[in-house]
């Protein structure tokens, strides 16, 4: 195989493996990201079935007190004084749950964009390094042709025709 020929081998290998790594890594970041809006999903979707367990309890509880102490006969402006703390108390914890699991969301989503940003600035650099190598090629050209044209001074450079044909072997 001339060397010429190795060097364009090379360098569209060169080329190709750089464009598919930043492929893959923008690939991986996009279902990084998709992986990340379903589970920031999931976690809202479990906060709001649990205030409204929470929301189902606190309901039960307030008849069962206002039942309980309305069997006495009657009911003090105590017993519904404890019954609308409760029942605030229980609302507070609800939003609070809600917010947190909110948050928690927002973070899991920013992490899916951070991501699938990175796998976009990896496809960029995948698409400079295969520009790059391709621009290299005339570089690499002209230099395997210099060292390789007989009567300048590196034309008794032996040429390694085994292993790694067309390249100089010192």
């Amino acid at each position: 195989m001339d060397g010429g020929v190795s060097l364009i081998l090379f360098t569209a290998l060169s080329a190709a493996s750089s464009l598919v790594q930043g492929i893959g890594a923008y690939q991986q970041g996009r279902e990084a990201q998709k992986s990340a809006e379903r589970q920031s999903e999931s976690v809202l979707r479990a906060a709001r079935y649990n205030d409204w367990l929470r929301q189902q309890r606190m309901k039960r509880l307030i008849a069962r007190n206002l039942a309980e102490a309305g069997m006495g006969g009657s009911l003090s402006r105590s017993d519904l004084a404890v019954i609308a703390d409760n029942a605030v108390l229980s609302e507070l914890a609800g939003d609070i749950d809600l917010y947190n699991a909110r948050v928690q969301a927002m973070q899991i989503r920013t992490q899916g964009r951070q991501i699938a940003m990175q796998g976009k600035t990896a496809l960029f650099g995948g698409l400079l390094g295969a520009g790059a190598a391709i621009a290299d090629y005339s570089t690499l050209r002209k230099e395997y042709d210099y060292y390789t044209k007989p009567g300048n001074k590196f034309s008794d450079v032996r040429v390694d025709r085994g292993k790694t044909p067309g390249i100089p072997f010192f």
